[in-house]
């Protein structure tokens, strides 16, 4: 097996990245994704519904879809509950996008190193963990790009998530790289891979928005048949379409990223 420093080159050093590589890529990391990697990815998701319970619970009550007898609550307080919930949610939702990219790090080390390498679910969870700062701080920067570019006629915003798309995965892989130098890495890797990264935005927009579109036409449509109680049934399925979605658009664009920077930095997947 490689050591760390062999694996890792030096960005720069590299070339281009290719289409075909990049798909072959994608096939190689679902295979290798099957066990340890995949397994943290459902820990991920399952935490991210449980987070999300307690709100959704209040939501439904609210709306008299579950009917509870609440004891007397003042709006402001009904108010106060929903924001705390909200904002539990939304604290605990960038987290675990944290760590969801930090599994970059061991997902690298799949096709750099080989599946054996990776280890078991508590080595994949500490791995996607050791970066997790400087990883938030990212998302947090490219959250600000994006939605001040998008306030300025939404072309800004949707040239900034391109740019930045690959930050996330560069500063959770390259221990190197601190959170402006991924952002700078990834607006250079953009440019210079830019049908590499176009060409799976596409394929994902062209394949998941109808089917999301699709599972909103029939929820909205149930509900305007069956009544609003049949949100409560919608609810698991379509936890379920996400997830494998979800799941998909990870591999897609990990092959994508993992491809691109390692082709830059000379280094060979196996």
């Amino acid at each position: 097996m490689m050591n760390h420093k062999d694996t890792m080159g030096t960005l720069g050093d590299g070339r281009p990245a290719s289409i075909d590589e990049s798909f072959s890529n994608i096939g190689t990391l679902f295979k290798r994704s099957m066990g340890s990697l995949g397994m943290a990815w459902v820990a991920i998701f399952v935490v991210s519904i449980i987070m999300g319970l307690p709100k959704m619970f209040l939501d439904l009550v609210v709306r008299d879809i579950i009917p509870v007898d609440l004891p007397d609550i003042s709006p402001m307080a009904m108010l106060a509950l929903t924001i705390t919930f909200t904002l539990a949610s939304m604290i605990g939702t960038f987290a675990l996008a944290g760590i969801s990219m930090g599994l970059y790090r061991p997902m690298r080390t799949a096709m750099v190193e080989g599946k054996a390498s990776i280890g078991g679910l508590s080595d994949v969870i500490r791995s996607a963990s050791t970066r997790l700062l400087p990883t938030l701080g990212v998302l947090f920067l490219m959250t600000v790009a994006i939605f001040v570019g998008t306030l300025m006629c939404i072309i800004p915003g949707i040239i900034a998530a391109f740019l930045l798309c690959m930050a996330p995965y560069l500063v959770a892989t390259r221990d190197e790289l601190g959170v402006m130098d991924s952002l700078k890495q990834s607006v250079r890797l953009a440019q210079e891979n830019f049908v590499a990264i176009l060409v799976p935005i596409i394929l994902i927009i062209v394949v998941v928005l109808p089917i999301q579109f699709v599972i909103v036409a029939l929820m909205a449509g149930s509900m305007l048949a069956l009544g609003p109680v049949t949100m409560v049934a919608f609810v698991p399925v379509s936890w379920l379409v996400g997830f494998v979605l979800n799941y998909a658009i990870w591999i897609v664009f990990g092959a994508t990223y993992i491809t691109i920077e390692t082709a830059d930095a000379g280094v060979e997947t196996v």
